[in-house]
């Protein structure tokens, strides 16, 4: 019984990893983005924004470790694997939808994120300074950084350390999310060095892992409290190392123990660019839809819970909805690899 669930945790839990990191992050943007900007006393606003930070650590490292897990492929391949299947592709995603980014953003007057207003903006988003889309841009970006050092893997993890400190410490010119984009390479970093024995965490797998996993991460984000800001770059990182590691426990424990959720979450998790590259424009769409009539009722707490919980869901269920890959397919597949299988193309998607 036992292997036979190990077996299934193999198969699916990267995606159930990847599933949970990305409803987190919707949900951290319906916080932040939406009702903690309403500009009404919203009810229970502390216990939502404290939902966000305790997950904070988790959502972002957990993405970026599974991505470096799934790179280790193409990293041992020749640099024009590296160049074009994978910077370019991630390159390619990210000028099509800070486009489309850009003019919902506008066209909403949204102010839920960053948006370029004018062309010297835009070229900055397209380079430096990246856009809400920064997950995309950094992929581009890593999956250079980490073929330069793949000789000497030891120098990826350098590097990832001191690209971490760099942007903890503010030490970056940033007028967009290039701090974020250098601060999570380290655990891409860390996905594609140890992808050997996080791949085999399943089979190696102990239920005690959960308790100590989920104790030793509120240990750490206890201590990311008690330290404030004097000490945030080491307990966050700390919190982030432990969190990103809590994530695959999580994982490979659910989808040996619930199989109707772990279908449901590998679904989203196989689907997670999509849900990444639309959820910023449809909640700017809701917000200029909704905000006159929907602001008033969250000053109930229960209201505002619930809000949160029910729009992160809808967000997250038109997002799988429409159908991008069969209508629009040149806004998740380059035109230079339409002509890859579509097994092929998948795997890219999640890398």
């Amino acid at each position: 019984m036992v292997t036979m669930m190990q077996n299934s945790a193999r198969l699916a839990w990267p995606d159930v990893a990847r599933g949970i990191a990305v409803i987190l992050v919707v949900y951290g943007h319906v916080v932040r983005k939406d009702i903690a900007t309403s500009g009404q006393d919203v009810g229970a606003l502390g216990f939502l924004e404290a939902t966000v930070t305790l997950f904070e650590p988790i959502r972002m490292p957990l993405f970026f470790l599974i991505s470096g897990l799934f790179a280790v492929s193409a990293l041992n391949g020749p640099w024009s694997r590296v160049l074009i299947r994978k910077t370019a592709f991630f390159y390619y995603l990210y000028v099509i939808w800070l486009v489309i980014h850009t003019i919902v953003l506008l066209s909403t007057d949204s102010s839920i994120t960053a948006v370029a207003r004018t062309p010297v903006q835009l070229l900055a988003q397209l380079t430096v300074s990246p856009s809400a889309l920064w997950y995309l841009w950094a992929l581009a970006f890593y999956f250079i950084l980490a073929k330069l050092c793949w000789s000497a893997r030891w120098t990826m993890i350098v590097a990832g350390f001191g690209l971490h400190i760099l942007a903890a410490e503010h030490w970056l010119v940033d007028f967009g999310n290039l701090e974020p984009g250098m601060r999570n390479f380290l655990w891409f970093a860390l996905g594609a060095t140890l992808a050997g024995p996080i791949r085999q965490a399943h089979v190696a797998f102990k239920w005690w892992w959960v308790p100590l996993s989920a104790a030793a991460y509120a240990l750490a984000c206890c201590l990311m409290v008690l330290g404030g800001e004097a000490w945030i770059t080491v307990t966050f990182l700390t919190a982030s190392t432990i969190g990103a590691w809590a994530g695959v426990v999580g994982a490979i424990a659910m989808t040996m123990t619930m199989k109707r959720l772990t279908k449901e979450l590998a679904w989203v998790g196989g689907m997670t660019l999509q849900v990444y590259t639309l959820h910023v424009p449809l909640l700017a769409l809701w917000i200029w839809f909704s905000a006159e009539w929907v602001t008033p009722l969250l000053v109930n707490p229960l209201v505002s819970v619930g809000y949160a919980l029910a729009l992160t869901a809808g967000i997250v269920g038109v997002c799988l909805a429409v159908p991008l890959r069969r209508y629009a397919p040149l806004l998740l597949t380059p035109p230079w690899m339409r002509q890859r299988s579509s097994t092929a193309t998948a795997n890219d998607r999640i890398t």
